[in-house]
């Protein structure tokens, strides 16, 4: 646990409303707190990546006729929204929690999510205006985009609790703040039968959420205010923007294959696509799970030298990769096809090597996201992105010819090819920067 972790929380003078914020996030008295940190990771990890899970589910089964049509446009709409979402999370949150020494204050890093949202919106209307125009995926895109803004405002408060050791609060705000908008999506979705409708509402009661619960806890974590300048800003921008354009390219390179599928397939095929793309990212996400409340501690452990501590974790954090991905393969290829045509009502029987195949590729993303926070831990943003420019163009070549020339089976294999691709150029990079360290600085 990092230093910061046992300063006491100011009390302050709360309201009512406040208080109740308070006790409910166990602000004061979070008992068991590496139990409670593990407890709510797992748990809003799991709604928060199934969440689209479920919207999707609910949009094929409740529409009826219409739900492949509606399925696809919600589908192209979210992978834009994961892609330009990058900008406006601007990849900080792992340079923010592994800021020990607190470099860069949080105003300087609110206020540059203020920047980087604006950012993100801007590019979004310009993709519509220079894009199709106006019509119903642009529509699902501006909603989809101003939920996007909101998670982008908590996620800079949430890596500030997660500063203080208090990521078992981030976490359990993350699950309310999805859990409640998927379902009032679902309801409204079941009485309007209108995917945007539905979408708007989501939208309006995720901002409330937010409000009210990031609104009073964030007040816990104000201490020794720095007010940011222009030049502290700079500062933080440029040293984030090779992680910013490391995540907007990567994104871009996961969602080549659905690109390719919306403009060669129909919406209906895209939507079939997507659900057996779901479960390509569970090996990554269960790995997530362990792998970012290790964050802190991994960065401390290269900060004191810790060079045995150091390797232990990158290694244990490799082997839960392993461990998660064996049985999930297994289970795929038994059940996974069938359980996936049970629940989203269209035929993916068919899809069995497919589903597996996307599944190996999510596996070697997971690998991926553990060696590119490992550089990011040494400072290595840059070399991130170079690492994600050297996939792109032997992706982009790959995917466009085997989406075109053999659809969906097509678009699965070039995912496993691009992964892979990405996992063995960063365990190189990490590898070579590492010795490098060793080499220079003798460690323990």
């Amino acid at each position: 646990m990092d230093n910061n972790s046992r300063l006491p929380l100011p009390m302050g003078n709360p309201t009512w409303a406040g208080n109740l914020v308070r006790r409910f996030f166990k602000l004061e008295k979070p008992g068991n707190l590496q139990a409670r940190t593990y407890f709510w990771t797992a748990f809003s990890g799991g709604c928060f990546c199934g969440s689209s899970f479920i919207l999707l589910v609910s949009i094929l089964r409740i529409l009826g006729d219409r739900g492949p049509y509606w399925g696809g446009v919600f589908s192209i709409a979210m992978a834009i929204s994961q892609q330009l979402v990058t900008i406006g999370l601007f990849q900080m949150r792992t340079y923010q929690v592994s800021d020990v020494d607190e470099v860069f204050s949080f105003d300087d890093y609110f206020v540059s999510r203020i920047i980087t949202v604006a950012l993100m919106m801007a590019a979004a209307v310009g993709l519509i205006a220079f894009g199709d125009g106006w019509n119903d995926k642009a529509a699902a895109l501006i909603l989809l985009m101003v939920l996007r803004s909101g998670e982008s405002f908590s996620d800079v408060l949430e890596g500030r609790y997660q500063q203080f050791g208090r990521l078992d609060i981030a976490s359990k705000g993350v699950f309310y703040k999805t859990f409640f908008p998927m379902i009032l999506f679902c309801v409204a979705l079941w009485f309007t039968k209108d995917m945007l409708v539905s979408l708007a509402l989501m939208v309006l009661i995720y901002w409330g959420l937010f409000i009210l619960s990031d609104g009073v806890l964030i007040r816990s974590f104000i201490r020794n205010v720095r007010i940011s300048n222009w030049s502290a800003q700079r500062a933080l921008l440029i040293s984030c923007l090779p992680l910013a354009l490391n995540a907007f390219l990567f994104m871009y390179v996961n969602n080549m294959s659905k690109y390719a599928i919306d403009r060669h397939l129909d919406e209906s095929k895209m939507a079939e696509y997507n659900a057996l793309f779901m479960l390509a990212f569970l090996v990554s996400l269960l790995s997530g799970f362990v792998l970012r409340p290790a964050l802190t501690s991994m960065s401390w452990l290269y900060k004191n030298g810790d060079r045995r501590g150091f390797l232990r974790q990158i290694y244990i954090q490799i082997l839960w990769v392993m461990a998660f991905s064996l049985p999930t393969l297994f289970f795929s290829y038994a059940f996974g096809s069938q359980l996936l045509t049970l629940f989203y009502g269209i035929d993916l029987t068919h899809h069995r090597g497919t589903l597996c195949i996307l599944i190996a590729g999510g596996a070697l993303l997971a690998v991926y996201y553990i060696l590119q926070s490992v550089l990011i831990i040494m400072r290595r943003q840059t070399v991130c992105l170079v690492g994600i420019i050297a996939v792109i163009i032997p992706g982009w070549l790959v995917t466009a010819f085997a989406v075109k020339n053999h659809g969906i089976a097509g678009g699965a294999r070039s995912y496993l090819l691009t992964t892979a691709l990405l996992a063995a150029v960063f365990w190189g990079l990490t590898a070579w920067y590492i010795k490098r360290r060793w080499t220079s600085e003798p460690m323990n």
